[in-house]
């Protein structure tokens, strides 16, 4: 029995010992040799299964949480006559096979792996659940060696360790934009160009870009502060090596909330500073440092599953994402320039949704897309400046992102998402394929359509697209609709606010054709986008605006098509539409006054029939086949919402715009259209003839006979 124990306590003994890290004590350290040091870049080191070492006097560092070091490992490295500065680095890596570690802590020493033979100079612990540990230790002495102790800390039994990289490279003073370029330091701090005691000075154009040598996934940038002349001076930060790179970030103002995040997954990220030749500010702090982990905030590539509405959140912080994009289909809206959270629903599609976000710095919006932001399909289905949108529209089944964004920096904030009645989108998307033909009410009484606070869809370029605009206002609420002639005649409009006066604006474009902007969206969107208007007002003022052969107010005929090149009167001339062309309008809330009310539209200058109901009609109308026979149906015009009723269930699709009926017997079909104003029903009858031509007969060759079915059919 004592032979078997001790063989049995030898293999048990073995195995452990073979587990343990080669680097377990001291005596066995791993030399990463002379600073500047990074084998990280080629290889990577764990503490998995590593114990207790004793180094005897002062065996636990001063700053080592939990006050043990049961999975320390060791290193070690050298000065040089020139680096006595050295920066150590511990990066969490989850390209190993354990796991990235966490909790890092570092301990440097000098002296000898002796029992009582190290002294401690310095340690770092982290922040809890941080996988980078960073520590600066300046004025060693030239050409010594120093030893590096890393441990995991853990406040439970199970332990943090893992994978990581270590790097011991030459400390790096802090910079200020303008002293330098580049740099390709792995972490640092960068001030404007004032220091962190000083201003920065007016007409200012740096730009410093970081392009680390360290192996990395993701450049980390956290601004401490900043405080800048706002609207007017700007730190711009890009995903690339230079500002040609796609930005992600703009800062201005001055910081609120917890700090301001951005995560880059580029290989090299660019700073910008801009100051204009007025106001001057304290400027700004940050840091920055590498990770061969990949970014790990709540966006695109994290984001929060939302499984079902209703949905609730509350203390949700903006400082457990990061500003990592700014482009979007939605436009400029100023949110988006800051740290962002992101959250994913998968739509089973029939619904739409209020989203309120609540207990946020004001500033705080939100922003709904249908798809990644940079794909060409992406669509800005919602958005508000203010953090509320009335109705999102997720009737059709998909993946879906709610992104809530804040400008100033990262605070904490709640969200609620319920589901609500369907209203008219102020979306471009949303407009193009559901003109507002039929929405004219009996009597001449004006429509009212509500604006999304806040809401931007397109950009509006000087130069490109925004015609007499200039902006959008103190904030973008937009409104787009379409019409689609019914006949040839003039096609006009009066707009004002339903409630507190304002100034509003209009541009259109077209024609289109109806299976233009059925059919092919995308190209529409993209035509608006990069073409100039065919009508458009600017004129200030809370005046009706709008397109009229007579100024509605001052009786005289109008001859401008651009309010900004004639009189500007806030009118210009109604269009000459042709039956079957579409246009399409952008309303916008310059002076940003109107709150319940909406926008009213007067159809007055327009000829009634222009604005008819859509004549919908299902193609061939009535037909007759005979048995078994199929026949195509489909609709004269391409509309957005339909559903086919099948009575005997003879249909290939009730949800197409073309299905194909298989009839026996006479069948009458329906088509349910939902448009904007009113909801039509077609209908057609597909009659089956009924031929019986009598019993099989049996007759010699050349012998006559008669076969008598009745008429309307063919023998064949």
């Amino acid at each position: 029995m004592r032979t078997l124990f001790f063989t049995a306590f030898s293999l048990l003994l073995s195995t452990f010992i073979w587990a343990q890290p080669a680097n377990d004590d001291c005596a066995g350290l791993i030399d990463l040799g002379v600073v500047p040091t990074c084998p990280g870049n080629t290889e990577i080191y764990d503490n998995v299964d590593a114990t207790a070492s004793d180094i005897g006097f002062g065996n636990i560092p001063d700053c080592f949480n939990g006050g043990s070091v049961d999975n320390d490992v060791w290193f070690s490295f050298t000065t040089t006559d020139d680096i006595v500065d050295v920066t150590v680095s511990v990066l969490g890596t989850d390209m190993g096979p354990n796991g990235t570690i966490t909790n890092p802590q570092i301990a440097i020493y000098r002296g000898s792996c002796e029992f009582d033979g190290l002294s401690e100079l310095a340690c770092f612990s982290p922040n809890n659940g941080e996988t980078i540990a960073r520590i600066d230790i300046l004025g060693l002495t030239p050409n010594e060696t120093y030893f590096v102790r890393v441990n995991d800390y853990s406040a439970t039994a199970a332990p943090n360790w893992g994978d990581f990289t270590i790097c011991a490279e030459e400390y790096i003073p802090d910079i200020n934009i303008g002293d330098e370029t580049s740099t390709t330091a792995c972490f640092g701090t960068l001030y404007d160009s004032g220091g962190p005691d000083g201003d920065y000075t007016s007409n200012e154009n740096h730009t410093f870009t970081i392009c680390p040598s360290d192996l990395n996934n993701c450049i980390y940038i956290d601004f401490n502060s900043f405080n800048l002349e706002n609207n007017f001076d700007f730190v711009n930060i890009y995903a690339g090596a230079d500002i040609n790179a796609p930005q992600i970030a703009e800062i201005t103002g001055a910081m609120t909330g917890d700090g301001f995040p951005v995560q880059v997954s580029s290989e090299c990220v660019t700073i910008q500073f801009t100051s204009d030749g007025s106001g001057i500010q304290a400027g700004f702090e940050l840091t920055w440092q590498c990770s061969p982990l990949e970014c790990n905030g709540s966006g695109f590539d994290n984001p929060t599953p939302i499984s079902s509405i209703p949905f609730s959140a509350t203390g949700v912080s903006l400082c457990d994402g990061a500003a990592t994009f700014m482009e979007t289909p939605c436009g400029g809206a100023d949110f988006i320039n800051g740290p962002e959270y992101v959250f994913q629903y998968d739509s089973p599609g029939g619904l739409c949704a209020m989203i309120s976000v609540t207990n946020a710095p004001g500033g705080t919006g939100v922003m709904v897309l249908n798809g990644l932001p940079g794909e060409p399909t992406t669509v800005c289905v919602a958005q508000s400046a203010s953090g509320t949108i009335t109705s999102a529209n997720f009737e059709d089944a998909g993946t879906y992102y709610i992104i809530v964004a804040d400008e100033s920096g990262c605070d904490d904030f709640d969200i609620t998402i319920t589901e609500t009645d369907c209203a008219l989108s102020p979306a471009l998307v949303d407009a193009l394929c559901n003109p507002l033909n039929g929405c004219v009410e009996d009597g001449g009484v004006p429509s009212i359509f509500m604006f999304e606070d806040g809401f931007q869809d397109v950009p509006m370029v000087n130069g490109t697209n925004s015609g007499c605009w200039l902006g959008v206002g103190a904030q973008p609420d937009f409104y787009w609709f379409t019409i689609e002639a019914q006949a040839d005649g003039p096609f006009g409009f009066i707009l004002e606010s339903a409630d507190i006066p304002s100034d509003i604006d209009f541009n259109v474009w077209g024609p289109f054709t109806n299976e233009e902007v059925c059919d092919t969206p995308a190209d529409i969107i993209n035509y608006i986008t990069n073409n100039e208007p065919i009508r458009s007002s600017y004129a200030g003022g809370t005046e009706p605006t709008g397109l009229a052969d007579i100024h509605p107010q001052l009786g005289y005929v109008i001859e401008d098509v651009y309010d900004c090149q004639g009189i500007n009167d806030d009118i210009v001339q109604t269009i000459p539409a042709q039956v079957g062309e579409v246009y399409v309008v952008l309303a916008n809330d310059w002076g940003n006054q109107i709150q319940g009310g909406g926008i009213q539209v007067d159809w007055g200058p327009s000829d009634p029939a222009v604005l008819a109901p859509l004549a919908i009609e299902i193609m061939g109308q009535d037909t007759a086949v005979c048995p078994g026979e199929t026949v195509q149906l489909s609709l004269s015009n391409v509309v957005d919402t339909y559903q086919w009723i099948d009575p005997n269930g003879t249909l290939s699709c009730t949800d197409c715009p073309d299905p194909i009926a298989t009839v026996d017997a006479t069948t009458t079909y329906q088509v349910v259209v939902d448009l904007v104003c009113y909801v039509d029903t077609v209908d057609v009858k597909v009659f089956v003839y009924d031929v019986d031509a009598g019993p099989d007969l049996d007759v010699c060759l050349g012998e006559s006979f008669e076969v008598s079915a009745g008429s309307n059919f063919d023998l064949a």
